[in-house]
């Protein structure tokens, strides 16, 4: 139950001007854009990437008591993946190139238990994501309007936050 805004697989192209964004998985990884074994592959443009969310739904106990081949969710934004068959086929390793005008923005809504840290293995900057714990999807809560005039928009739900009293459903 992975999920994956784009995924290029043994594919060849241009990623340009992207925004992916609310991105969910319950129980596993979450990846903006991965890359994988026989791609090759160019970042141009502005590429923009929030609101990943791997591991929704688990707790910290749960994935403390994961073992291989489970692991933790993980969350990326850009990613290259590894080439499984590196000794005996290395030419099928994923290259990918960003081009002088390729811009990868980052959001602050990123959460996992694991991430993609090694700069070999990513495409641009990402912080440490939040624990999935301290997510709280509007779509599963309920909302005590304290002011009736207010009129709730989802993509606006940031500016209306001091109005809104988001409780747990």
């Amino acid at each position: 139950n992975n999920v994956h805004g784009i995924l290029t697989d043994y594919a060849s192209g241009i990623v340009r001007d992207v925004r992916i964004e609310h991105l969910r998985s319950f129980s596993g990884s979450v990846i903006g854009i991965a890359h994988y074994k026989g791609s090759t592959s160019e970042i141009d443009g502005e590429i923009q990437i929030d609101h990943l969310v791997a591991g929704q739904k688990m707790k910290k106990e749960q994935v403390g008591q994961l073992i291989l081949p489970n692991s933790p969710p993980f969350v990326c934004s850009v990613l290259i993946g590894p080439n499984s068959d590196a000794e005996t086929s290395p030419e099928v390793t994923p290259i990918v190139a960003a081009t002088d005008a390729a811009s990868i923005t980052v959001g602050d809504q990123i959460y996992g238990y694991d991430y993609c840290a090694d700069e070999h293995t990513r495409i641009g900057d990402m912080m440490q994501p939040l624990t999935p714990e301290s997510f709280v999807a509007v779509d599963e809560m309920k909302l005590n309007i304290i002011d009736k005039s207010l009129i709730y928009h989802p993509e606006n739900v940031h500016s209306v936050a001091s109005l809104i009293v988001l409780t747990a459903a």
